[in-house]
């Protein structure tokens, strides 16, 4: 066979599959649809040439594909049914059995849009596949997982072109050849090395080809981290898992198929309201978000009626000092000023104090960041910085206690002054603070933080607290 030449429609080859339509031609590659004679049922045809296109990698894969082929068996993996070779065209041949399916790929480029439930759907079948191929002995990875490699039939997903497969079997030092598709590969892969968090990278690629309809390559990257929510309208929740899948280090991806679906799969799950009996908190847990609401802004001086007089009484004090000092010393043009001032301070404070009794305090933990907001109404206003997740170091909860201090006014001298919990989280230098809790409050919150992040609490006791 010449360069790039294809074989005619209706050669036989091997005395059996007679060629029926050319579906790839490639240098040196060629796929077929054929008609295996004696099954009398249609199947696929894969032919490697060595005609100067290729090399002795080129035969190195195909011929792994072929036994990779044939020791699996999954209903969404193509089957092995023959290999041969063409020895007058210096070719190989892998039959395959033929699956009736349009590829992802072509379906969006004719114009087929996928809502965001199938692509859970589409994800869910190729992450079952792909534990099936993980938790081999060893391990399968695909290596060039991508749209145009995954057929989808409005029901059923199937992963096909095991042309750059690789089994987990190399020593320390062994190299690899660099195989994948630009856009879906993961970063290490372009070292020559793929583990199965590699597949798990060319996956959320595909689903964000999928969710965009824009070649992965062709998106904006930060830090080697595809921004891709801003083309898409899915859910923060999907987005986020599928963040988990793409990030640039295989260590911070999902650590296996299995975690990664499990994840999956919880995206559905409804959310918990979790209350307490000793504080009017509340705590939403849901597989992609927890979300502390404290209903009111925790001020560490007196709450309630008690705080609003304290307040009135400060700035009548106030008050009357500035306007006594002025009648004395100023003119009698500089009393109406002060006056309105000391009005307009009054009526400022009364008014932050009463919004702030009613804005509620939210601390957010996504899959991604940490965020701390204040919710008025509809309004929610976050605060200027969000973190990420990885940026956490570690949460303190500093316990209640108190302590005395001098009062004359009393008739022993001193008295009691109790200091409620705090719990701070900390990322690097800066930190995120909710105030003015009550110990059973801090502990609570504390302990559903611990679970969701897996980080231990520092407790930190001060001199003083009571038994």
């Amino acid at each position: 066979m010449l360069q790039n030449q294809t074989f005619a429609i209706d050669v036989i080859l091997n005395d059996r599959y007679q060629i029926k339509a050319c579906l790839s031609d490639k240098p040196g590659r060629q796929t077929y649809l054929a008609q295996d004679q004696e099954a009398q049922t249609q199947v696929i045809l894969k032919c490697l040439s060595l005609n100067g296109q290729t090399n002795w990698d080129d035969l190195k894969l195909f011929d792994r594909e072929a036994h990779v082929l044939q020791s699996i068996e999954h209903p969404s993996i193509p089957k092995y049914l023959d290999s041969f070779e063409i020895a007058d065209q210096q070719s190989y041949a892998l039959v395959q059995t033929f699956i009736n399916a349009r590829s992802l790929k072509e379906q969006v480029e004719t114009g087929t849009t996928f809502t965001e439930s199938e692509i859970q759907e589409i994800a869910h079948q190729l992450l079952e596949i792909l534990i099936y191929l993980h938790d081999r002995h060893p391990p399968v990875v695909h290596r060039d997982i991508k749209p145009s490699n995954i057929l989808w039939d409005g029901q059923q997903c199937y992963l096909v072109d095991f042309g750059a497969v690789q089994t987990l079997t190399a020593k320390a030092g062994e190299t690899f050849t660099i195989v994948g598709t630009y856009g879906y590969m993961p970063p290490e892969q372009f070292g020559g090395r793929a583990t199965p968090a590699s597949d798990l990278y060319s996956l959320g690629a595909t689903l964000i080809y999928l969710l965009t309809n824009i070649h992965p390559a062709d998106l904006p990257q930060l830090d080697g981290y595809l921004q891709f929510e801003a083309a898409t309208t899915c859910s923060s929740a999907f987005c986020h898992w599928i963040d988990y899948l793409i990030q640039p280090y295989p260590a911070q991806r999902f650590p296996s198929a299995r975690e990664a679906l499990e994840a999956l799969t919880d995206l559905s799950a409804p959310t918990q309201t979790l209350r307490q009996e000793f504080t009017d908190i509340i705590i939403l847990s849901n597989a992609h978000e927890l979300r502390v609401i404290v209903p009111e802004y925790r001020l560490t001086s007196p709450t309630g009626c008690l705080g609003l007089l304290v307040i009135i009484m400060m700035h009548f004090l106030f008050g009357l000092g500035i306007l006594l000092l002025t009648s004395l010393f100023a003119p009698e043009s500089w009393l109406n000023f002060a006056g309105w001032c000391w009005l307009i301070l009054l009526i400022t404070h009364i008014l932050i104090y009463l919004i702030s009794s009613i804005v509620e305090v939210h601390l957010r933990l996504t899959l991604k960041q940490v965020i701390l907001s204040y919710k008025l109404f509809a309004l929610e206003i976050n605060n200027p910085r969000a973190f990420d997740i990885s940026e956490i170091i570690g949460i303190n909860l500093i316990e209640a206690y108190q302590h005395t201090v001098k009062d004359n006014s009393s008739s022993i001298g001193k008295r009691i002054v109790k200091v409620n919990a705090e719990l701070l989280i900390w990322m690097g230098k800066e930190r995120y603070r909710l105030s003015n809790l009550s110990q059973l409050e801090a502990e609570w919150i504390a302990d559903q933080i611990s679970q969701r992040l897996q980080i231990p609490i520092t407790v930190v006791s001060v001199e003083g607290k009571p038994n």
